[in-house]
């Protein structure tokens, strides 16, 4: 629910307006007028019209936009409960096809740790800034290490996916019809996923309207958007081999993409296509080939000091 205010009237119109509609088409959809401001919430266009002129306008919105981030957190914390005591515990305690076998902990990867956290301690802080949605972003950098687990969810994903498609069969399906639950497992199994990016959505909103708490909110953003780097890198970095040290010692990647390079001493100089990782020490050099199946993964090839690089690069 939108916070009530004396003298503001709240009109909400699902897809009922694109960007560039003038007020008279406004009108003509019997949205009350004059139309003082409209926000765009995920598809939902939120007309606000003042009986008064009031001076707390975009407290208004910013509370709109924090009672929806409220909202669909308890929705989200309910559906991974009911992810995990249905089907998860189905499968410890049930009979289970040969093939999925003791894969809870592929196909479910570490769910139930993003719902301990969620459940015990990230929903209950969300509810503290209920009436302060500027510094909500506060709470999402305090608790910035514990998304970490995210980036361990996300680098899971791709094997769980293939055990579901490949190898549950029609086991899951089972289990929804018995336990009458609403969604199959792999709209439950999503939701992680889809939870970084609605973050991500609600924070520039917040940050589009709140005047104060404009640092913070965007720091928390940042700490949003970095989730899905994290684990498209570690995703990429997982599938380095032949490494000289091992690849956990070399700290968080910080970049990584697919490069042509070749060699100076060379006469011709004929370019490679190599895949390169830069930590902060070192930058790593790789090649990407694919296996019989077509799955892709990085041969390592050679690696540089990043301080020899600066250097190199200081007498140039």
């Amino acid at each position: 629910m939108a916070p009530k205010n004396p003298g503001v009237e709240i009109y909400v119109r699902r897809n009922v307006l694109a960007a560039n509609e003038s007020r008279r088409n406004v009108r003509r959809r019997n949205v009350p007028h004059p139309i003082i401001g409209v926000v765009t919430l995920a598809g939902i266009h939120v007309f606000f019209v003042l009986s008064k002129l009031e001076n707390n306008l975009i407290t208004i919105v910013c509370r709109f936009i924090m009672a929806e981030l409220l909202q669909t957190e308890r929705t989200y914390v309910k559906d991974l409960e009911t992810c995990i005591k249905v089907y998860l515990n189905e499968m410890k305690t049930g009979h289970v096809p040969a093939l999925i076998v003791r894969k809870e902990d592929v196909i479910f990867g570490n769910i139930e740790e993003i719902y301990e956290f969620h459940q015990r301690i990230f929903l209950r802080e969300l509810e503290k800034y209920e009436t302060m949605p500027e510094d909500v972003g506060h709470c999402f950098v305090t608790w910035a290490t514990k998304f970490d687990m995210y980036v361990k969810y996300c680098k899971n994903k791709p094997d769980s996916n293939s055990i579901l498609v490949n190898h549950a069969g029609s086991y899951f399906e089972d289990v929804q019809k018995k336990h009458r639950v609403e969604h199959p497992i792999a709209a439950y199994l999503i939701k992680p996923v889809q939870r970084i990016t609605k973050y991500q959505l609600l924070l520039k909103d917040l940050q589009s309207c709140c005047q104060e708490g404009q640092g913070e909110i965007k720091d928390g953003l940042e700490v949003m958007l970095n989730v899905p780097k994290k684990a498209n890198d570690a995703m990429h970095l997982s599938l380095v081999e032949n490494c000289d040290v091992s690849i956990d010692t070399l700290g968080e990647v910080i970049l990584q993409d697919a490069f042509h390079v070749w060699d100076p001493k060379q006469i011709i100089r004929k370019g490679r296509e190599r895949h390169m990782f830069l930590f902060e020490q070192y930058l790593v050099f790789t090649k990407e080939v694919k296996d019989s199946s077509g799955k892709a993964k990085y041969i390592y090839k050679s690696k540089f000091m990043v301080s020899i690089l600066k250097a190199r690069r200081l007498l140039l």
